[in-house]
């Protein structure tokens, strides 16, 4: 199941889309204009590792002119104390950093070593040690999104300006996300799911903002940088007078069936070989999760 659950979560929100698509790298007074920002959302394509290597050159230039807080979206909220102890610790050991030092930090956090690309994520730990910038974690855990599908944990309430039409939104990326091979009975949950991850990321975020006294970059999937309904709608709701800014990272020829107006910018790597998710998907059996009676 667990297995299932972190091909779900990876199909599921690693939605890409865009607002001005260029093949034009950001020169630096553009990222410095991004730095200006309060939060700075970073998308990616989990698997591509130009796209990994582009937002990391970004990252290392804007960490040159400020001191931020490097939210991921790997990392679990609820292991934000264990992941700041861990932190603390390595940081009163003198650099350079094992893979083993870093691996054991990524773990504290809950990082999914088997459902994510390590090589890609090592170097910004690695960075988070060398420029002391703190580790958030944001994420549900696997146990907290099952129970949410389940009917056993509401979501912070939908504020008015939430309409019918973008649960319906919602739903409709989350079938098209799964290759239209979800039972029917399994999408709004996981709409539901899906919408109070983004809340959960948010509130991570305007949490490290307030208690850093600082900017807060995060590092997540596209899907989670929709300016109409993810975590940047949730920002504005949670942290009206704040700044954002919201960068995609996406492959050429792919939008993954997002609008174009999504995101304030996006740039293009080149795609990844990889094997049809769809394909991938058909070897799976779908099945609504319940309760234990």
């Amino acid at each position: 199941m667990k297995r299932v659950v972190m091909l779900l979560c990876c199909v599921l929100f690693s939605t890409l889309s865009c607002a001005e698509e260029t093949f034009v790298r950001p020169d630096t007074a553009t990222i410095e204009k991004w730095g200006k920002a309060d939060y700075i959302l970073l998308g990616e394509v989990h698997d591509n590792a130009g796209g990994h290597e582009l937002r990391l050159a970004w990252i290392k230039e804007l960490v040159n002119k400020h001191t931020y807080a490097l939210a991921f979206e790997q990392l679990d909220r609820d292991q934000q104390q264990v992941l700041h102890d861990k932190e603390q610790a390595l940081l009163q050991v003198k650099a350079p950093y094992s893979d083993q030092q870093l691996r054991a930090l990524a773990e504290s956090g809950g990082f999914a070593f088997k459902g994510w690309h390590w090589s890609y994520y090592a170097p910004l730990f690695n960075l988070a040690l060398t420029r002391q910038l703190p580790l958030i974690g944001t994420n549900l855990n696997e146990h907290q999104m099952m129970k949410i599908m389940m009917g056993g944990e509401g979501m912070v309430g939908l504020p008015p300006d939430w309409t019918k039409e973008m649960s319906e939104e919602m739903q409709s990326r989350v079938e098209k996300g799964h290759c239209d091979m979800l039972p029917k009975d399994m999408v709004a949950p996981m709409a539901q799911a899906q919408i109070r991850r983004d809340q959960a990321l948010a509130e991570s975020l305007v949490e490290a903002h307030h208690s850093t006294k600082g900017p807060v970059i995060l590092l997540a999937g596209n899907g989670h940088l929709r300016n109409d309904l993810a975590v940047p709608f949730w920002l504005r709701e949670f942290d009206p007078h704040a700044t954002i800014v919201s960068i995609a990272v996406m492959e050429q020829g792919n939008d993954d069936n997002e609008p174009l107006s999504a995101f304030d910018a996006v740039y293009l790597v080149k795609a990844q070989d990889r094997k049809d998710p769809c394909e991938e998907l058909k070897k799976h059996h779908f099945t609504m999760p319940h309760a234990k009676q």
